[in-house]
């Protein structure tokens, strides 16, 4: 270890579309471009910080290393740039700097990964197949809801001729209705996040569940490692099924779900991005996932978890929690009403944490997408619409009244917000407009 250099690990987390790969090259072209007034790392009152020696590290595996040269090099195109839209689900970037005035250098490696990962943390802690699937149809068991959807999966783990085949189709249609309706245990979660970072998209369950693997995707020539749970009586019936299932649920949780959380607490702190806007235009069931699935990074934070043959005890001191894309809301609610959600929404998962984690707060838009419209309920942005505006051009639109507090209850229709594509860079600009991304990184750098 070199006693001359800081190293510190950070994950970036949060659900699809809470914009991760956005925010990591936003923070990167920040600090590969830092320009001190527009990007301050030091106290308000106090002489500017500049950067000296910034330069990336390389990062093993190659592959997962984040392609931040080459997403630089379209988003600052002379004809207006292009912001990476989708990226491998788990990607990496090490970055070295010095801040003028200190000896040591800081080495930051970052990490993102789909905050839906968390659905497989029971795969991770749970040794056996046999008791994870156990606990899989206890759950379903329990919800009346997804009982009536797993109805059909239900009556064929009861038939008396066991077919593997339908039985993996008509599981995959209940599965695909569970992560519709923000179901907590539908598991793994690579059937509704790939390792490529694909989301299944709406319609119907029994459509778009072709295509989705519940496992290991084929890989190398291999087939497809899938595991569904069968019940007790079904495993003693069907052994040879019941053996092939294990070694899919045992490949799955040694190779995606062990490494990823071991490797997530190690790190010293967590960045959970949380996109206010899409909870609200997603319904109460998007609220609902949103606190479970932080309750799963609370144990993950809290605990320990076993990396291959080890237990790893959690490394994570401090977790930032971020309001962002906090620009798609409009201009006088957002410092009135966004920090008091913010923290309604995230009060439970940081009263469980060990009141030695350093918490921090943020309202943050890592590239501000939207300008004020003279109209205070309106903005001017490019709407995502490929219909309506399939040339991505500047427009104004209505925005939803932001609610004081979370309602027990709401649909979709009640917060229509709308989807809008980040900024394109002019001509002469090297970085794009922020709002208050350097309230974050200040916070990471300690």
């Amino acid at each position: 270890m070199n006693p001359l250099v800081r190293a510190s690990k950070i994950a970036v987390t949060g659900t699809f579309g809470a914009g991760k790969s956005v925010f990591l090259l936003s923070l990167l072209h920040h600090l590969h471009h830092h320009d001190p007034s527009a990007f301050r790392l030091g106290e308000r009152r106090a002489r500017p910080v500049t950067l000296r020696g910034v330069r990336a590290v390389d990062v093993t595996p190659a592959y997962q290393q984040f392609p931040y040269p080459t997403f630089a090099q379209r988003l600052m195109q002379p004809n207006g740039g292009l912001w990476p839209s989708r990226v491998h689900s788990v990607q990496r970037y090490r970055l070295r700097l010095r801040r003028a005035g200190r000896l040591r250098a800081d080495e930051l490696e970052l990490m993102t990964f789909p905050l839906e990962r968390l659905m497989d943390l029971s795969i991770a802690q749970t040794p056996t197949y046999a008791d994870w699937a156990d606990s899989i149809l206890r759950q379903i068991d329990e919800d009346p809801q997804a009982s009536r959807q797993a109805r059909q999966y239900m009556q064929h783990l009861d038939a008396p001729d066991i077919q593997p085949e339908r039985l993996l189709s008509v599981y995959k249609s209940a599965l695909a209705q569970f992560v519709f309706d923000y179901k907590r245990f539908a598991a793994p979660s690579t059937f509704m996040i790939d390792l490529d970072g694909g989301r299944i998209e709406g319609g119907a369950p029994k459509a778009v569940s072709q295509g989705r693997y519940v496992g290991l995707p084929p890989h190398n020539g291999r087939a497809a490692r899938e595991f569904i749970p069968l019940s007790a009586i079904t495993r003693m019936r069907a052994p040879q099924v019941a053996r092939q299932h294990e070694g899919h649920y045992a490949a799955y949780r040694d190779e995606v779900a062990r490494p990823l959380f071991g490797e997530v607490a190690g790190a010293d702190t967590l960045v959970v991005l949380l996109d206010v806007a899409a909870v609200l235009s997603g319904g109460r069931a998007a609220f609902d996932e949103q606190v479970n699935l932080l309750d799963e990074l609370r144990q993950l934070v809290r605990g320990r978890v076993r990396e291959r043959s080890a237990l790893v005890r959690s490394r994570v001191s401090r977790v930032a929690l971020v309001a962002t894309k906090c620009d798609l809301v409009r201009v006088f609610e957002r410092d009135a009403r966004l920090p008091n959600l913010l923290r309604q929404l995230t009060d439970p998962f940081v009263e469980a944490l060990h009141p030695s984690i350093e918490i921090g707060r943020f309202l943050c838009s890592p590239c501000v997408a939207t300008r004020p419209h003279a109209d205070p309920e309106m903005l001017i942005g490019r709407v995502v619409h490929a219909a309506q505006n399939p040339e991505r051009i500047e427009r104004p639109f209505p925005v939803p009244e932001v609610p004081r507090f979370w309602p027990e209850a709401y649909t979709p229709s009640d917060y229509p917000f709308f989807k809008v594509w980040p900024p394109a860079l002019q001509a002469h600009e090297k970085i794009t407009r922020h709002h208050k991304l350097d309230d974050v990184c200040r916070f990471l750098l300690g």
